[in-house]
């Protein structure tokens, strides 16, 4: 039968729930996931979470189908028909937007993500804002960085930068390049030519 309760302990992939009606609190019940074998999915519930679930005649066995919203416990404000949303009780949002194809992710402290391999593909570009820290090797093609005012971009670091390729600055190369004119009397040549 179905009933509708009040989660009362929790444990990960289980919980117990206390129905109000029939004064009665359950054993610890699986809670349906998506998948429990190779797949492994789990999230936990809240203690006073409304839950939907279904037992025998005696209350004996069941499962708990899932949380439910109430008057109390309304949908996210960033839901409507057309979103996917995950709120997290620490403020923390990923947002799937189907109209605008945009995923928006608002994470309160930080990410990690650990890969063999990344590619990122941007038909439009990549914008950072804040700090950017490479560990590593910046592999075959190099970096670019350009001015989106169609300038030249710039990089400024306080560390030291170590290449086996070439630099160049414009036409000039650092490993090529030449200087015009003769040193003068202070030690200078002229300026730097291709």
């Amino acid at each position: 039968m179905m009933q509708i309760g009040i989660v009362s302990d929790v444990k990960p992939g289980f919980a117990k729930v206390y129905f109000a009606e029939d004064k009665f609190a359950s054993d610890w019940w699986p809670i349906i996931k998506m998948g429990t074998q190779n797949s492994k999915f789990c999230y936990p519930l809240h203690i006073g979470e409304q839950v939907a679930c279904l037992s025998d005649e005696h209350s004996d066995d069941g499962v708990i189908l899932g949380a439910i919203y109430s008057d109390e416990d309304m949908p996210p404000d960033s839901a409507n028909n057309h979103t996917y949303v995950a709120h997290f009780e620490d403020g923390t949002e990923i947002i799937y937007d189907v109209q605008s194809h945009e995923l928006t992710a608002n994470i309160k402290g930080g990410a990690t993500i650990t890969a063999k391999k990344v590619n990122v593909t941007a038909t439009e570009g990549v914008t950072i804002t804040g700090n950017l820290t490479v560990i590593g090797n910046v592999a075959a093609g190099g970096l670019a960085i350009s001015s989106a005012h169609g300038g030249d971009g710039s990089i400024t670091s306080d560390a030291d930068f170590t290449t086996t390729g070439d630099v160049k600055a414009g036409t000039v190369s650092l490993k090529t390049h030449i200087h015009t004119g003769v040193p003068t009397t202070d030690g200078m040549s002229g300026p730097p030519k291709p």
